[in-house]
């Protein structure tokens, strides 16, 4: 377990967070967990659908979350529809993960900003992104009343975020210092985590872009279309 442990890198930075402040016997269960699933993804048949496969790692991160709120003592989450103001965030995806948005955006006829997508795509890093004007970083899931468009295929940054504090204090340019709370799960972080580092990942925007220009060229062009 010693020289497992010695190769295991968080793909996350609550990950990291987390194992910076573990006991040591924890850190051995969450890097045994971690390997677990790492096995599992790796062990993934090359043939499988991949925008299915993305949507099975959020099932299990659902139900992951699920069990952690289920717990006795945990605060109840405050997340309400329409609160979108972590919408704003600089995430990151696996290329599975922005093939099932680009699908699900489509099967909703959810029409995507490129422009603006093309502009939080150029932004390098987390100073980038805090250099983009305001309505920049809005999210292009985001519908104008600040619902997500494909919320049932949300990733997992998404669905791993989940606040306990007043939702109003989310809104970091409204209120620029509130104390924002997240419920943190171990077993979802540890997912996320081994999953980015199976399949890889990048910023939300780059991710995205990527996999629209792969639909755009697989969509016929409408001359080629069958009568």
């Amino acid at each position: 377990m010693k020289e497992t442990l010695a190769s295991f890198t968080p793909r996350t930075h609550v990950m990291l967070q987390m194992l910076q402040q573990a006991t040591p016997a924890d850190r051995t269960k969450l890097g045994r967990l971690h390997f677990e699933w790492e096995h599992r993804f790796k062990t993934v048949p090359p043939d499988t659908q991949r925008e299915g496969l993305a949507a099975g790692i959020h099932e299990a991160i659902d139900e992951a979350m699920t069990r952690r709120q289920a717990m006795p003592g945990e605060a109840p989450i405050s997340c309400r529809k329409g609160c979108a103001a972590c919408c704003r965030q600089l995430v990151s995806v696996t290329p599975d993960e922005a093939k099932l948005l680009a699908f699900a955006a489509h099967e909703a006829g959810h029409v995507i900003d490129r422009a603006r997508l093309a502009r939080q795509a150029a932004a390098v890093g987390l100073q980038g992104w805090r250099e983009l004007d305001s309505p920049d970083k809005r999210c292009v899931m985001l519908k104008d009343d600040a619902t997500c468009a494909v919320y049932a295929h949300r990733p997992t940054a998404c669905r791993k975020y989940q606040v306990v504090s007043p939702p109003s204090r989310c809104d970091i340019e409204r209120y620029p210092g509130a104390q924002v709370i997240v419920a943190i799960g171990p077993e979802a972080e540890v997912i996320a985590s081994a999953a980015h580092a199976v399949f890889g990942s990048g910023p939300f925007a780059v991710r995205l872009g990527a996999a629209l220009e792969d639909w755009d060229r697989a969509e016929p062009a409408p001359e080629d279309e069958a009568p």
